[in-house]
């Protein structure tokens, strides 16, 4: 791949099938493949003035996200915003997604804001799948890693998963794994 750059995405959402739910929030954050930030990301709570349901209840308004959303940005501009923020990566490199079970999130982004992802590459960085092998293969690898929680917010989430990466990165790269 030519001077590949990851593009973390995270999406908080009122339902688990996006057929049938509503973004919440997004984030997006650019790094190279060290894992280093290349600049602040976008990260950005979405117009929403909907009914939520118990689990959506339950989640989103202890971490203030429902009351952050009823002030935000509609999702027509956050659409614009994000292709813009995914377009300066593009430009003269191969961006592949990365995030926890980030196929989820690229289906969410798939389906309610068309377009954002074109041009990024088909492979993806799953870090929860990293995690699960390194449970399965190198348990005490497994057993170093940084514990964190989510609130279930973007940045929370993202941050959670680049460290979680980070630190089988960097023991990767002493053990030669």
């Amino acid at each position: 791949m030519d001077n590949p750059l990851l593009l973390w995405a995270d999406v908080e959402t009122t339902s688990l099938d996006p057929a049938e739910g509503d973004l919440l929030e997004i984030g997006l954050r650019y790094t190279d493949m060290g894992l280093k930030r290349l600049d602040d990301g976008l990260s950005t709570p979405i117009r929403w003035t909907g009914t939520p349901g118990p689990f959506t209840r339950a989640m989103h308004t202890p971490n203030g996200l429902l009351a952050a959303c009823r002030d935000a940005p509609p999702l027509a501009q956050v659409i614009v915003w994000a292709r813009r923020y995914v377009e300066r990566g593009l430009e003269g490199h191969t961006v592949m997604l990365a995030g926890s079970s980030v196929s989820f999130d690229r289906t969410w982004i798939d389906t309610h804001m068309p377009s954002v992802l074109d041009g990024v590459h088909h492979r993806i960085l799953d870090v929860s799948s990293l995690l699960v092998a390194v449970q399965a293969w190198a348990p005490d690898l497994a057993d170093r890693l940084p514990r964190h929680g989510t609130d279930h917010r973007v940045d929370t989430c993202l941050d959670g998963s680049m460290a979680t990466c980070r630190a089988i990165m960097e023991d990767m790269a002493c053990t030669h794994f």
